[in-house]
C-alpha cells in the first residue's frame, strides 16, 4: 500500500479499511496496479508489476510492502532471508525482489531514475532561444540555476533566422540615344519541326534605342 497515487499504471475507487501494526485503523481509497524497477543482489534491475496495491491517502511517506503478501499469491514466489538480506524469487529461482534489513524493516533496494541533465543547447531551445546576455541580464528567474555557455557556442537555427539576403547591386547601363547606333541578336534553334517556310532557326534584333525589334 501506499500515499502516492501517481505510481499507479491503472487504478479503482474502492472503499475500505486496513489495520496497522499499532492496531489504529485508517481507511483506503482505491487500489490498483504499480510497477517497480526492483534491483537484485547481483546488480540487475527487474521490472516487477505489483496488483491489488492499496491506496491509502494517510499512510503517510511511505510505501509498504507486505513479504507474506507475496508468497501468498500463489503465482510461485518464494521467500529466502540471509543475515541482514530478504530475496523473493521466481519458481525459476530467477531473484526479482531484494530487501535490506534497515532497523526492523526490510526495505526494498530500487532503482532510482534520474533525471536527465539538460545541454545548454536543450535550454537554449526550450526558453526560445534567447541570447546569453539575455538570460544573464535576470530577466529568467533561474537563470542562475542554467549551465554556462559553452566555448565558441553558436546555435545554427538563429544564425539562420537572423541572416540577411542582399540585394545584388544593379548594373549600370546607359541606353543608346541614336537608332541603330546599338543592335542586341539573338539566335535560337536548330528546331525539330520546321516552320511553315521551311526554316529550322529564328534570329532576332532589337534596335537599342527604338526597342524595334
Amino acid at each position: 500500500m501506499t500515499n502516492n497515487l501517481d505510481l499507479f499504471i491503472n487504478f479503482e475507487t474502492v472503499k475500505g479499511t486496513v489495520r496497522l501494526g499499532d492496531h489504529s485503523v485508517i481507511d483506503t481509497c482505491g487500489r490498483g496496479t504499480v510497477v517497480i524497477l526492483a534491483k537484485t543482489s547481483i546488480t540487475h534491475v527487474s521490472s516487477v508489476c505489483l496488483e491489488r496495491v492499496l491506496w491509502v491517502p494517510s499512510l503517510g511517506f511511505c510505501s509498504l510492502l507486505s513479504w507474506r503478501a507475496i508468497v501468498s499469491l500463489g503465482k510461485g514466489f518464494s521467500l529466502a532471508s540471509c543475515r541482514m538480506d530478504m530475496y523473493s524469487f521466481k519458481e525459476n529461482k530467477t531473484e526479482v525482489i531484494w530487501g535490506k534489513l534497515d532497523g526492523q524493516d526490510y526495505v526494498v533496494q530500487e532503482e532510482k531514475e534520474s533525471a536527465k541533465k539538460m545541454t545548454y543547447q536543450q535550454w537554449h531551445n526550450a526558453l526560445g532561444h534567447p541570447s546569453p546576455d539575455y538570460l544573464k541580464s535576470n530577466n529568467y528567474s533561474d537563470a542562475t540555476n542554467l549551465l554556462r555557455v559553452p566555448k565558441d557556442w553558436q546555435c545554427e537555427t538563429c544564425i539562420t533566422s537572423k541572416s540577411i539576403k542582399r540585394k545584388p547591386t544593379s548594373i549600370t547601363y546607359i541606353r543608346s540615344d541614336t537608332p541603330f547606333e546599338l543592335i542586341h541578336s539573338d539566335l535560337s534553334g536548330k528546331f525539330s519541326k520546321t516552320s511553315f517556310g521551311k526554316s529550322n532557326y529564328y534570329v532576332t534584333f532589337i534596335d537599342d534605342c527604338t526597342r524595334y525589334a
